[in-house]
């Protein structure tokens, strides 16, 4: 027993650790998907590389780190990783600004004029990431 019958040391450690693990949970599930359909068509693109050089190579490359909560890693651990590969913060200044156009425009701050350039681009994106999905489906499950 490492806190020797301490309830209240027992609990505040645990209460430590579990916010930990919450906090990387949130992050994790805001800041690993983009709402950019070109920047998550990269980010797949490297979990794609990422998994094949594992697959060919593991004492040389690291499994990817969202693979590895598949396989009881601890979110933080996890996080930590993909900070380190500075997806995290990519995503988040990303997802951010969209997130504050989108109210911009919606509350009526700033108005903008209509394009339709920007839905030709939003589909042709979202092609290529279903391509590029199911290639790497097609790779790592098969």
């Amino acid at each position: 027993d490492k806190h020797k019958d301490d309830i209240t040391a027992a609990i505040q450690e645990f209460s430590k650790e579990r916010v930990k693990e919450g906090n990387a949970l949130t992050d994790l599930s805001f800041y690993t998907f983009s709402l950019s359909g070109s920047q998550q068509l990269q980010i797949m693109i490297g979990q794609t590389i990422r998994r094949k050089l594992n697959k060919l190579l593991p004492s040389l490359f690291d499994m990817d780190p969202m693979d590895a909560v598949a396989t009881g890693s601890k979110l933080s651990v996890t996080y930590d990783k993909m900070s380190k590969l500075g997806i995290i913060q990519k995503v988040r200044r990303t997802n951010d600004n969209i997130m504050r156009k989108h109210f911009e425009k919606t509350s009526g701050m700033v108005i903008e004029a209509k394009s339709y350039m920007g839905v030709i681009r939003s589909g042709v994106m979202l092609g290529i990431t279903a391509l590029v999905v199911s290639y790497g489906y097609q790779a790592f499950y098969i």
